[in-house]
């Protein structure tokens, strides 16, 4: 792979909107004019597929913006210097608390659902025609007697008979759950011995599924994603950090099986996520990495992440 878009790491910026009836409010921390306050964040990331919560806190507010903070309203984190800044993530409240300073002075500390939880869905179910009869009968008048049957179509877990791939399960899933998974990277295509059945959720059948067929579902900025760790750029991502261009520290880390890991402090990136292919070359450690989980933080706009290296 190349080795390109190494950015300009300066002229950073946070801008936050949300999404109301009554229109769109941005939150921004350099507008020149208008509102323009301090705006402290904490996103997480990871690769063993829980739903991540994101912590906002904005200084510098009056009262009436409260009524902005609402649970269950849209949000959008962008932040990053000039050259690189974009999308970091959009979710939805869940919670916020006002705090108020020197007699005017507002903050408010918002929680934030990044993405959707789909480990809370329901149990899905396929649909059985004639499986459970009911029979009628009505008497006109002596000796006269109307019968007839019905079929009620009625709920059955969702199964499926020996020898079907994994594929075809996650699929299907997919597909009654409404759940997307984009890309989709199988290791291997299990094929299951014995008859499958889904439960007791979706969410939790398809990463029990990954990973059987030895890879992971985890959430990316931009939904799920299956992924094999098997090839060299999923997400067509070439991101290089040296010295000069974003890395401020990094240690290596060997636990007690002797796999080795590396922990990387960044100036804040918006390119990095979850999974991400990242070329390093920091006090002489050179080659591609993938990120296996971190967080950004706009209070010293830095990306903290572990990573391991790719043979």
């Amino acid at each position: 792979m190349q080795t390109r878009n190494k950015g300009v790491f300066w002229g950073y910026k946070t801008e936050i909107t949300i999404a109301t009836s009554k229109g769109t409010y941005k939150f921004s921390d350099h507008e020149k004019s208008g509102y323009g306050g301090k705006i402290i964040f904490e996103l997480p990331f990871n690769t063993d597929g829980s739903v991540n919560y994101v912590d906002i806190t904005f200084y510098n507010l009056s009262k009436a913006h409260a009524e902005v903070f609402k649970n269950k309203r849209r949000f959008t984190i962008k932040s990053g210097p000039e050259e690189l800044f974009g999308k970091l993530a959009e979710g939805t409240i869940i919670s916020h608390e006002e705090e108020q300073r020197d007699g005017a002075d507002y903050s408010i500390k918002v929680r934030c659902l990044v993405g959707k939880d789909y480990s809370k869905d329901a149990k899905i179910y396929s649909y059985a025609s004639g499986s459970k009869k009911t029979k009628h009968s009505f008497t006109i008048k002596k000796g006269e007697v109307i019968k007839w049957n019905t079929k009620k179509k009625v709920k059955v877990k969702l199964s499926f008979r020996k020898g079907t791939k994994s594929s075809t399960i996650i699929k299907r899933i997919c597909r009654q759950s409404g759940i997307k998974i984009s890309p989709m990277d199988l290791k291997k295509d299990k094929v299951n011995k014995k008859a499958y059945t889904v439960g007791p959720k979706p969410y939790s059948a398809l990463k029990k599924l990954a990973k059987a067929c030895g890879s992971k579902l985890y959430y990316r900025r931009d939904g799920l994603v299956i992924d094999s760790f098997g090839k060299a750029n999923p997400y067509k991502e070439n991101i290089y950090l040296d010295e000069t261009h974003g890395i401020e520290s990094m240690t290596i880390n060997e636990d007690d099986d002797g796999k080795t890991t590396y922990s990387v402090t960044t100036a804040l990136d918006p390119r990095i996520d979850a999974g991400s292919v990242v070329y390093i070359s920091y006090d002489g450690v050179k080659g591609w990495f993938r990120v296996l989980n971190g967080s950004h933080n706009s209070d010293a706009y830095t990306t903290e992440f572990e990573a391991k290296k790719i043979d």
